[in-house]
Order: C-alpha cells, then sequence, then structure tokens
C-alpha cells in the first residue's frame, strides 16, 4: 500500500511551530525541490486534487472566530463530524489537510492508516514520523471541507506543551481568506466570488510547495538587498531571515543568542535589528529579525527564499490571501504603529495546554539570566494573577516595558518559588 500511495501523491511539508517545527517529504525527486523563486518550470505542488468545500449559506462563511497565543491564530474546528480541535492556521503549512500532534485523537476517529512518512525538521535527533489517512472532513462556523488528508504524529512528546492539538493550512487557502485582526475573525469567500473595494495593497504571490511569497527588500550594513519572503503565520517574529542564502545576510553586530525546539532538537539562531524592511510600499524600519543558518532550518533549507515575512508583522494589517489568482492584500489596521518587541526579562516562552507560561531558553545577561531562571521552570502567575486569567496579548504587554518590575510565581521540580524582575529591553 505504501509504495502505490506513493506513485499517486507527492507530499511536501512544512510546518513552522512556533517558529518552524516540522519539514517532511515523501516521494519527491531532486528536481521537485527547486522552488518558484529559482525555477517556475519545476515547481511541483502536492499532486491532490482540490478538495470539495461546502458553504452552509450562500458562497461565503463570514466572522469564524481565533484567537491569538503565542502570536499564532488559533481555530476551532470539529474532525470528521466527531471532535472538536484547536488548530494553527499556518501558511507555512503547505498541504491539503490537517496535522495532529497527538495519536490519541487518530484512535478516537479510528482513522485508517494507509502509509507511515518521516517527519524532518530543525536539530540533530532521531527522525519523527507520522501516519498518513485520508477522506477526513474539517468543519468550521459555516463550511465544511472535504476529502483531506490527516498526518497524525507516532509520538506525541515533541508537540506535549502546545497549546492545541494540531495545524491546519492551504486547506482553508482553497477559498479567498480574509484575515480580519481588528476583530480577531476569517472571513472565507468562494473563489468566484467578487470581493468588495479597498481591500488595501496588492501584491503578488509566488509559491514554494503550496507555500505564499512575496518580494521585499532588506537594508543591511547600509546595503539594500532584495529578497524573497515565506509568509509565515506561523513564523512568531516580525521577520526572519536565513544566512545561508545569501553572503550579504549576516547578523548585526549586535546581537542576542536565543533558542527554540525544533521537531528533532534544539535550534539556535542570532536576534538583532535591521535598519529596515521594505514591502511594496510599506516600510519597517529598525526591525527585529531572527537569522538562521542551515543547521537551525534543517531540511526545511529545501524551501529555498532569503527568510520569513512573519505573523508579528502581518498583524499591523488586515490581509486578505487570494491564492488562486496568486496574490494577496495588506490593508494596514489599529495595530499598524504598534512596534514589537523581544521579552524584556529575556525569556523565551510557550504557553502550555494548561495555560501556564513554559520557559523554553533563558538569553544570557538579561534579567531572567541574573536571577537564576532555567530551561523548564513553568510561570505560573504574573503580579499575583494566575497566567491563565490573563489572555496572551496582556501577557506579551506585561513583559515589554522597559523599566517596570514585574514579579513572577514560577515552578521548578515540583516546588514553588517567587522572583522580582526588572525588565530590560535587551536588543
Amino acid at each position: 500500500m505504501k509504495n502505490v500511495y506513493k506513485s499517486k501523491f507527492n507530499i511536501f511539508l512544512y510546518v513552522s511551530l512556533p517558529v518552524f517545527l516540522c519539514f517532511c517529504v515523501s516521494g519527491c525527486s531532486s528536481s521537485e525541490n527547486k522552488t518558484s523563486s529559482q525555477n517556475d518550470k519545476n515547481q511541483q505542488k502536492a499532486e491532490v486534487s482540490s478538495p470539495p468545500v461546502h458553504f452552509q449559506k450562500g458562497n461565503s462563511a463570514l466572522k469564524i472566530p481565533f484567537k491569538i497565543i503565542d502570536h499564532q491564530i488559533v481555530i476551532s474546528a470539529r474532525m470528521n463530524d466527531s471532535i472538536m480541535v484547536d488548530l494553527f492556521l499556518d501558511t507555512g503549512f503547505g498541504n491539503k489537510g490537517v496535522m495532529l500532534f497527538d495519536p490519541e485523537l487518530g484512535e478516537k476517529m479510528n482513522l485508517n492508516y494507509i502509509s507511515q512518512i518521516p517527519l524532518g525538521g530543525g536539530g540533530n535527533e532521531e527522525i519523527k514520523k507520522a501516519n498518513l489517512a485520508t477522506g477526513i472532513s474539517i468543519s468550521l462556523p459555516g463550511v465544511v471541507f472535504n476529502d483531506l488528508q490527516a498526518l497524525v504524529v507516532t509520538d506525541k512528546k515533541p508537540f506535549k506543551d502546545l497549546p492545541v492539538d494540531g495545524v491546519i493550512g492551504e486547506t482553508l487557502f482553497d477559498c479567498v481568506v480574509e484575515i480580519d485582526y481588528d476583530n480577531n475573525c476569517l472571513n472565507l469567500f468562494d473563489q468566484n466570488v467578487q470581493l468588495y473595494n479597498d481591500l488595501g495593497e496588492e501584491f503578488i504571490l509566488s509559491f514554494t510547495y503550496g507555500i505564499p511569497v512575496v518580494k521585499g527588500e532588506v537594508s543591511i550594513n547600509k546595503e539594500n538587498i532584495p529578497v524573497n519572503l515565506i509568509v509565515d503565520t506561523g513564523a512568531g517574529l516580525p521577520f526572519f531571515l536565513f544566512t545561508y542564502s545569501n553572503d550579504k545576510i549576516i547578523p548585526p553586530v549586535k546581537n542576542i543568542s536565543a533558542r527554540n525546539e525544533g521537531l528533532n532538537g534544539v535550534m539556535d539562531y542570532k536576534l538583532g535589528r535591521v535598519s529596515h524592511f521594505k514591502v511594496g510600499k510599506f516600510l519597517f524600519n529598525n526591525t527585529l529579525t531572527a537569522f538562521l543558518d542551515e543547521k537551525a532550518m534543517g531540511s526545511a533549507t529545501a524551501l529555498g527564499q532569503n527568510g520569513f515575512f512573519g505573523h508579528q508583522t502581518l498583524q499591523k494589517f488586515n490581509v486578505v490571501f487570494d491564492y488562486s489568482r496568486k496574490r494577496m492584500f495588506l490593508k494596514p489596521n489599529k495595530n499598524h504603529s504598534k512596534e514589537y518587541e523581544f521579552n524584556m526579562a529575556g525569556l523565551v516562552l510557550n504557553t502550555r495546554p494548561d495555560g501556564k507560561l513554559l520557559v523554553i531558553d533563558v538569553v544570557e545577561d538579561s534579567p531572567g539570566w541574573r536571577q537564576k531562571l532555567e530551561p523548564g521552570d513553568v510561570i505560573t502567575a504574573i503580579d499575583d494573577k494566575e497566567v491563565k486569567e490573563y489572555d496572551f496579548s496582556e501577557i506579551y504587554d506585561l513583559f515589554v516595558q522597559h523599566g517596570k518590575e514585574i514579579k513572577l510565581t514560577l515552578e521548578r521540580k515540583s516546588k514553588s518559588f517567587d522572583c522580582t524582575l526588572l525588565l530590560k529591553r535587551i536588543i
């Protein structure tokens, strides 16, 4: 069955959680790994027919609510008309279907697996695997997507601390998708619908294995460098650059070292500020940017391009994606003037399923480092208020106030302790 499946489908899967966790290739030849920016003629997307989209009323589904957690879009969906799941909506997931992070979810739906495929990604540990099932349905308010694939990981451990059950991406973009950050909702439209006027500035998209790419410019060492940027709602920081993609892309002298968890181990990167990014008419000055090398990206280097147009920047706009016409619209919203900062305690944090904050990394010589906080510590309260009582935007704002004292209550190996930090801008 496995060989039959491979003869019928090619899967190219890239998942960027919370920075970029997973990259999976099955049945792709070397010529198929060329990206559209390198050679459009060799561009290959997954050979899976577009799944039927059924709107329950008319030709649209409006005001589908979402939450923002860890700078990610989270939507609730029903699978196979049986279980509810919370999913990251990730434009960097170029696959028709969903990926689930817990094998028990597949068992609950009695999924029939037809193949098992390897998952690659950042880090150097043992390659993880996922089971594949077909004929899956996903229901959102007002719309149903049928005949999808589901990838279900065989090992929950790498994902156990994520606040969601899985990820969905390209499937939704068989519709025209409006992401309304002002109202925290999605609007989905049939591809043939005539959209309203004044959508914002239009950008032409290319695609690398089902993942959108936009042209831009970055200024490094007083030189303006053209770049191709993957438009990625799953990449949490404002921008990312791949140092291996261009000899001129180098971190600034002033930078900090940080790390996050990849699917196959720890991923290290440099974080600094570049003079500016320019995308269309929009200019982003003194921009917080992560610099990634080949080791950090792992097998995801096959995507090509020069970096990511990250989600913190996308949140400055209301965004319309129209994949069928290879275009995107950006219209400034109420967050457009907001400047995003790195955590001023020097902590890389992930929200756990129980709502508590897991410390992934502590930047050297930061306020958290001086108070001897450690990776693996769990923040249970901030200023004597339980973390789960805050929403994500409130937590983010608490950690980016230069000169403010903040009290944390933490757990370490089942012991609770308090510490007070004087926040400081470290980059």
